[in-house]
């Protein structure tokens, strides 16, 4: 997955100026985290989500 690599403000804003959809992601330690990541870096994941700006954040409870 391409996950945006800015702040927030800025993938918010990529995401109105190229009129795309702003996805956020938010994982933990766990393994349904683990499962969710490798979904979005199945190939076939990565080319659908080109329509997006996606940004990834991490739970640290």
């Amino acid at each position: 997955m391409n996950w945006f690599e800015g702040s927030i403000p800025d993938a918010i804003n990529e995401a109105k100026r190229r009129s795309l959809v702003f996805v956020v992601v938010i994982t933990g330690d766990d393994a349904q985290s683990t499962e969710l990541l490798s979904t979005w870096d199945d190939p076939h994941v990565t080319e659908a989500a080109q329509g997006c700006v996606a940004i990834r954040l991490h739970d640290k409870r």
